[in-house]
């Protein structure tokens, strides 16, 4: 790799070749416009050997830097092109979060671990416990009427609002029971109450408490 080219200019040729090699073996259903609200997810108690190793991975800080650099690249090339088949955590749910730049205007496309609540997508915005939010999250406040997640092959528009009192407390033991590094992040991040953000499909769920996102706050 040179100075200066970004990780991306080398691994999205790979990934375009994976998942198109994938597709066209049939081995991606295409015919579903219409998934489910969510995915189960392996509590803690029910974590594989192969889980437990990527937790303890994804705590460290060479991990984290590695699940917030490196491996959204690929999953961002492999996800719509597998219509969400293949991702780097296999077995695990990930969606891709659809955002406009707080500046830019530009679009944005972020791989998110989520924990299903009901009909409702729970994403943390963690960046691996920096010190500052990730740019997906200050997206979603400058633009939150324009918010689509894309998962098991559909690209569905969202509303997105911040967790607080007791639901972000019920949520976070949530969370942490989907991917136990959260709290890792938190005291980490020193000085900074990790979000956590509630993604709903349009038209339901309503009524719940907690800051709509693009309000003061």
């Amino acid at each position: 790799m040179t100075g200066g080219e970004p990780v991306e200019h080398f691994i999205s040729p790979a990934c375009n070749a994976i998942a198109t090699a994938v597709t066209e073996t049939s081995m991606i259903d295409t015919s579903s416009t219409h998934p489910p609200a969510g995915e189960h997810y392996r509590t803690q108690p029910e974590k594989t050997r192969i889980d437990i190793v990527l937790q303890a991975v994804a705590r460290s800080r060479l991990g984290g830097w590695l699940f917030v650099h490196v491996f959204p690249v690929l999953d961002r090339r492999l996800i719509p092109l597998s219509h969400g088949r293949l991702k780097v955590a296999m077995g695990q749910p990930i969606l891709l979060l659809h955002t406009r730049g707080a500046r830019s205007g530009q679009p944005r496309a972020t791989p998110l671990l989520y924990t299903p609540d009901g009909d409702a997508f729970i994403v943390v915005a963690s960046k691996a416990g920096a010190q500052h939010h990730p740019a997906w999250y200050y997206n979603l406040r400058a633009h939150p009427d324009d918010i689509a997640i894309e998962y098991a092959g559909a690209r569905v528009p969202v509303r997105a609002r911040v967790a607080d009192g007791a639901e972000r407390a019920r949520l976070w033991a949530r969370v942490n029971d989907n991917y136990n590094g959260y709290d890792t992040y938190q005291t980490r991040a020193t000085g900074r109450t990790i979000p956590i953000i509630v993604l709903q499909k349009l038209g339901s769920g309503g009524g719940r408490s907690g800051a709509r996102l693009g309000s003061t706050g």
